[in-house]
């Protein structure tokens, strides 16, 4: 018996075994199924390669023209404060999906989604934004160097008008 085959009755013995594993409800047909003949016989999805190279060259027009300054500009706050700003995307879009929370999976569309991912960006920019002007650092990227160093770092600016 080959790999595969192996495999297979592994994968048969694993569905079978509905209760002890709680699968239920498997659509008809997905066991026998190889990957290699649903692919072939499917429609190509071209949709998400294109909007990939669509962004990409849209990104190198906006880099390549006079704009570029302020393009990279918008980048700069969430950059000095990714951690704290990667952990409340994952928070706030956990809230938006997940049960616990509103439970949109599902109900929001990619539309909607996209949108929304932009508003908590433009969100997160201006929150880093009021945070790096008074504060050195984000506030989980300060509890990580404090961590980090075992010394616990300034984190207000210091006052640029009073020592010169």
């Amino acid at each position: 018996m080959d790999a595969s085959g192996g495999m297979h009755r592994i994968l048969r013995a694993w569905v079978e075994d509905q209760e002890a594993f709680g699968v239920e409800d498997l659509p008809a047909g997905e066991l026998g199924r190889n990957p290699a003949e649903t692919a072939a016989t499917e429609e190509p999805a071209l949709g998400a390669p294109l909007a990939a190279v669509g962004y990409a060259l849209c990104l190198l027009r906006l880099l390549d023209s006079r704009h570029r300054d302020a393009v990279l500009a918008c980048f700069v706050p969430v950059g000095r404060m990714a951690l704290t700003a990667y952990v409340l995307h994952g928070a706030v879009f956990t809230l938006v999906y997940m049960p616990f929370g509103l439970d949109l999976l599902g109900i929001l569309g990619p539309a909607a989604s996209f949108a929304l991912a932009l508003a908590l960006y433009a969100a997160l920019t201006r929150f880093a934004q009021l945070w790096l002007a008074r504060y050195r650092f984000g506030p989980l990227e300060y509890l990580w160097r404090w961590a980090t160093y075992g010394v616990r770092p300034p984190l207000h600016l210091v006052n640029r008008g009073a020592g010169s």
